[in-house]
């Protein structure tokens, strides 16, 4: 090998609590778009944990049983911050 590259992951989550005010997830949303946009700044490529409960304290963008869509708005963020 002539030349090493260094490599960095960025795995990032947001949990869902369903007890908060509806405003946090906005705020789970921002902390999505802004990490991405982040990495992506410094080269790098985000990656999202999707743990599949989409319950209490679950982080998933997906129902892993329908594959339907469970927070299109997180997707959209991420979507945003890596455009």
């Amino acid at each position: 090998m002539k030349k090493a590259i260094a490599l960095i992951s960025f795995v990032l989550l947001s949990i869902s609590t369903l007890t908060l005010p509806a405003s946090n997830e906005q705020y789970r949303c921002y902390f999505y778009q802004y990490i991405c946009k982040a990495v992506k700044s410094i080269g790098g490529v985000p990656c999202c944990w999707d743990n599949g409960w989409t319950g209490k304290y679950g982080f998933a963008l997906f129902d892993r049983t329908t594959n339907q869509v469970t927070h299109q708005d997180l997707i959209n963020a991420i979507l945003a911050g890596v455009s």
